[in-house]
């Protein structure tokens, strides 16, 4: 369930409330550049309007098969001056710190919102690829949960093989629960 903040459930239930997007770019070195669709300063980050536009920010799953795909986005941003520099100048592509593998994450905002704690969390991923060109840049993006399952085994764990487990459930594998599940199965 998401963890959405007193202020910003009260903006959502109106009908009118602008939302603007806000988007951390965060570099290998630590650097951590910050762009909305619209110019602001916001809790002590100034936030460049690089008319920021997100798109196909989506994870599927297919319960039949027992598959899901990333969670991809695409990122699409002006790469026009603003304040003489543009965004491909921005980021330190010499020095080592490409913006392949940049962390992304992205919040949404409300008129309402006095903090980021305020802001909804709504994606975190890494950069994938990015294409250029005088007036756009285009940043593809995918979840960072692959980083999280890549090394690890499933199933964590195993039954036992003491003589007080029944002997056809010795060291079977313990099946894994995710999220909320209503007399889920047990084991024994």
């Amino acid at each position: 369930m998401l963890d959405i903040s007193a202020i910003l459930k009260t903006d959502l239930q109106t009908n009118t409330i602008p939302v603007t997007y806000l988007m951390h770019l965060q570099q290998a070195n630590g650097e951590t550049f910050y762009f909305a669709n619209k110019g602001m300063d916001f809790d002590n980050n100034i936030y460049e309007d690089r008319d920021l536009s997100i798109k196909n920010l989506k994870e599927s799953v297919n319960i039949k098969d027992r598959t899901w795909s990333i969670n991809a986005a695409s990122i699409t941003m002006s790469n026009v001056p603003v304040n003489t520099k543009r965004f491909t100048n921005l980021l330190d592509w010499q020095g080592g710190n490409d913006i392949l593998n940049c962390t992304v994450k992205i919040y949404i905002h409300t008129t309402n919102c006095n903090s980021l704690g305020d802001c909804l969390l709504i994606y975190t991923g890494r950069v994938t690829d990015c294409k250029t060109n005088q007036d756009r840049v285009v940043i593809k993006t995918e979840d960072s949960f692959d980083e999280y399952i890549k090394h690890r085994h499933v199933p964590f764990a195993k039954l036992s093989d003491s003589f007080d487990v029944p002997e056809e459930y010795r060291n079977t594998p313990i099946p894994a629960v995710f999220g909320s599940v209503k007399k889920s199965p047990l084991v024994l």
